[in-house]
C-alpha cells in the first residue's frame, strides 16, 4: 500500500511540474500547490516543490514569501511525521 501512496503522490507531483505555470493568476498555482503538498513527505518532492516555487516567486514579484514558505514547511513537517 505504501508503494501505490509514492507513485501516487509522484504522479502527482510530476503533473504540477509539468503543468505549474497553467493557471494565469499565481494564487490559483499557489493554492494546487498548498493542496498537493499536504501529501508529500519524501526529500526529493521537498527540493522538486522548492524548486516549482522558486520559479513562481521569479514570474511574479508579488507573490508572499511567508505563503511559500509555509507549503515548504508544511512538507518537512510531512518528512518528519514519516520518519516517526
Amino acid at each position: 500500500m505504501t508503494e501505490n501512496h509514492h507513485v501516487a503522490r509522484s504522479m502527482v507531483l510530476n503533473f504540477l511540474i509539468v503543468r505549474h505555470f497553467s493557471f494565469r493568476r499565481s494564487g490559483d498555482n499557489l493554492k494546487l500547490l498548498t493542496s498537493a503538498a499536504k501529501f508529500l513527505s519524501k526529500p526529493d518532492e521537498l527540493k522538486e516543490m522548492s524548486r516549482i516555487l522558486s520559479d513562481l516567486e521569479n514570474k511574479d514579484k508579488k507573490l508572499n514569501r511567508a505563503f511559500t514558505d509555509g507549503i515548504l514547511e508544511g512538507i518537512r513537517n510531512n518528512i518528519r511525521w514519516a520518519e516517526k
